[in-house]
């Protein structure tokens, strides 16, 4: 397999390709790739103004962003809006930034709006409509209705509700605000996307910690019984299957939710969700990577083997920094918590895959190769595992 790749990129604007015009000029590309929670991806780019004979960009243009190898392709980062430009000197440069396509429409569109009975796809898409989004809502996730919800800030704060409370992750690029389950492993259109499989081998430096410091046993929300007018809980309980020794005395300890919901199955969810939330909590990690894989994005499941007890186990991208440099190559560093269930699902995944010879669900880079080079190698075109 290789060992070693040559860096490039293509940029373009209003679809054309304009990636010549950057090609002596650019220093650095860094693009983040988030996992909702009120984040969304951005880019930035310094730009070499040596002699002052590079067009002005300016706000409002939009940029379509990829990353990748000469020998394996191109991955797609997204297209942004630019929100910032900087000229400044000594050294001449021009240094840009910006948003996911529709973020800073969405940011605009500051009204007060109450949603009485309706869905959470309606209110996403109502809320995305006006912005000018589309909108791609996972099936289950849209159906479910929602007694009443009031929006007085702004949608992002509305749909950052929505996340919490429905353990959903929003994320707005290229036009289209979608909306997902959190580590669902399906986009919103319900295509399924695999695990990538992580060795020693493609890690450049790591670090994984663990701690006790925000254990909860369980949650509990509250909400108003309507025949009654009496305050009720509900209660979730955490789904680690085993909680780490020093964590044990906090197994019934509560954790509640100061807000009052506006129905039981509201209370349930928010309940679930928080648990969820927590768990999640007892592990985090980040690394740097061998060779920049711009194929990993936020929300990305992953499974690293083959290192030690402790560091080997599931777990769920929450941020992928990819950045570009005309004299550092292409890099990339990963921030990530376990799963949802705080547990280890994929392990169990793909030890059952490996003994049903079927890891269709698992994309498995071998030592000195990046993701796109698995796909690249798909003889039928197919995202899997192996050759």
């Amino acid at each position: 397999m290789p060992t070693g790749y040559t860096p490039i990129f293509q940029i373009f604007k209003d679809k054309e390709n304009i990636t010549g015009r950057f090609q002596d000029r650019t220093t650095s590309i860094r693009v983040d790739s988030t996992s909702g929670n009120g984040d969304q991806n951005t880019c930035a780019i310094t730009l070499d103004d040596r002699d002052w004979r590079i067009a002005r960009p300016k706000v409002g243009d939009y940029l379509e962003i990829h990353l990748g190898y000469e020998e394996v392709g191109l991955a797609y980062m997204g297209t942004f809006e630019i929100d910032e430009v900087v000229f400044e000197g000594w050294p001449k440069q021009i240094s840009i930034h910006g948003n996911s396509q529709g973020n800073n429409s969405l940011l605009k569109t500051q009204q007060i709006k109450a949603f009485d009975g309706k869905t959470v796809g309606e209110i996403l898409k109502e809320i995305g409509g006006k912005a000018g989004l589309d909108v791609d809502v996972d099936a289950e996730l849209g159906g479910i209705k929602i007694p009443y919800r009031n929006m007085v800030t702004s949608p992002s704060h509305l749909i950052n509700q929505l996340e919490m409370l429905m353990g959903g992750v929003a994320t707005i690029n290229n036009g289209k605000l979608s909306f997902t389950k959190q580590d669902g492993g399906t986009s919103a259109s319900g295509i399924n996307i695999p695990i990538v499989v992580l060795t020693a081998d493609h890690l450049a430096k790591f670090r994984v910690k663990h701690s006790n410091k925000t254990d909860y046993g369980k949650t509990r929300a509250s909400y108003r019984d309507p025949e009654t007018g009496i305050r009720k809980w509900v209660e979730a309980a955490t789904g680690v299957a085993a909680l780490p020794d020093a964590a044990q005395s906090a197994i019934e300890t509560m954790f509640t939710i100061g807000r009052e919901f506006a129905s039981k199955e509201e209370a349930e969810r928010a309940s679930k969700s928080q648990m969820a939330a927590l768990d999640r909590g007892l592990g985090e990690g980040e690394c740097d990577l061998v060779y920049g894989d711009p194929w990993i994005m936020g929300q990305q499941r992953l499974l690293i083997a083959g290192t030690r007890d402790g560091v080997d186990g599931s777990y769920v991208v929450d941020t992928a920094i990819h950045v570009y440099q005309k004299q550092g190559g292409l890099k990339s560093h990963l921030t990530f918590q376990p799963p949802m269930d705080g547990g280890e699902a994929y392990q169990r995944m793909f030890r059952e895959a490996t003994e049903n010879n079927d890891l269709s669900g698992f994309l498995i880079p071998e030592p000195g190769e990046v993701t796109g080079g698995v796909i690249q190698r798909l003889p039928d075109g197919r995202i899997r595992g192996g050759a």
